[in-house]
């Protein structure tokens, strides 16, 4: 797998999980990941993912800066990264809703 598709592959695999509990996604979502954290996940350099993100860009994949990433074209993406959505039918249902979790504090 080249560096692009490393990097495409990681960032839906992370848009993914994302979906598991919002639903709005139409605008992107806040990714803190530097390009650093992201070169760490995928095993690369800076500078690779830095080209990668460019190439994803450019191919109108998705855009990826000041933390926020938006996927453009979500069924290119998944053809050109090969993805397998493992996520879509995991059993959320036990989940705490949002605002009702109690950490035991008053």
């Amino acid at each position: 797998m080249d560096a692009v598709t490393r990097v495409g592959h990681f960032l839906f695999t992370v848009i993914s999980r994302l979906r598991l509990t919002d639903h709005d996604t139409e605008n992107g979502h806040y990714f803190p990941l530097t390009q650093s954290d992201v070169a760490d996940a995928t095993g690369l350099t800076n500078v690779s993912v830095s080209k990668a993100a460019s190439v994803l860009r450019e191919k109108g994949f998705a855009h990826w800066s000041n933390r926020r990433l938006t996927i453009l074209d979500e069924t290119r993406l998944v053809e050109f990264a090969s993805f397998i959505n493992r996520y879509e039918n995991i059993d959320i249902s036990w989940f705490p809703q949002p605002g009702r979790l109690h950490l035991g504090r008053s």
